[in-house]
């Protein structure tokens, strides 16, 4: 009768180490900031100079289809946008959207509005949000209407030459509004940017998934119940029908 004492806080155990495991915050994928931030290496949100990405007119985002480092789904923390702020008021929001098209239903958005001036680092808090290994992100003005202030304040920065992801992949580059994005991966570089990758950082954990042996712990435990319950329908003459 011990065992069967022991089953529930056998089942109790392994649901503890299946759902309690604490993981450390790690990155997914790091595209560095450029080497010098007046490289012509940085773009806003309107067209400029008659030059605009395939067919947009108007305010627009822009961002990267990129994968993950590792394998699976990932509890993402925050996303680290580095750029440069010029004393723009509106807010910078990052969206995301699962695989490599944009043109769907959002996984989710967070605004922040920028700090200061010069080269910042803005931090997106997406807590915890699960998302796919590959994911195309979007960055945008809140409230854009097209003008210098509103498009070219806020500017994004490109990674560097040597500046390709060293966590993590990238993919096609992204512009437009939502409902409405276009792949152009070749319009950063003609208006001076050095490549069509973001300089961004993607932070948190692999989403939890059930080690082995706590499956097995908890099978040992649902068994031990389920003999319980057997022994005492048993002794008490009830019977259990499936």
């Amino acid at each position: 009768m011990k065992t069967n004492r022991l089953a529930p806080f056998v089942v109790a155990a392994a649901i503890f180490a299946i759902l309690g495991t604490a993981r450390a915050s790690t990155i997914a994928y790091l595209s560095p900031q450029a080497p010098s931030l007046y490289s012509n290496n940085q773009i806003g949100f309107s067209p400029c100079c008659g030059d605009q990405p395939g067919s947009i007119g108007g305010a627009y985002g822009v961002g990267n289809t990129i994968t993950l480092a590792g394998s699976g789904s990932f509890s993402l923390g925050s996303v680290d946008l580095f750029g440069y702020a010029g004393g723009g008021s509106l807010p910078i929001e990052v969206t995301l959207y699962a695989g490599t098209n944009p043109d769907g239903a959002s996984l989710g958005s967070v605004e922040v509005t920028p700090t200061g001036n010069g080269s910042t680092t803005e931090v997106f808090n997406f807590g915890g949000l699960v998302v796919p290994q590959t994911l195309t992100y979007i960055v945008s003005i809140v409230g854009n209407n097209g003008s210098y202030d509103d498009s070219f304040v806020n500017w994004q920065q490109f990674t560097g030459i040597t500046g390709s992801p060293t966590i993590g992949t990238s993919g096609d580059m992204w512009y437009g509004a939502p409902g409405d994005y276009v792949v152009d991966n070749g319009y950063a570089i003609a208006t001076g940017a050095e490549t069509n990758t973001l300089a961004a950082q993607f932070n948190g954990t692999p989403a939890a998934t059930p080690e082995p042996s706590s499956l097995v712990l908890l099978g040992t435990g649902l068994f031990g119940l389920a003999f319980v319950a057997f022994r005492k329908a048993k002794s008490s003459g009830l019977v259990l029908h499936p």
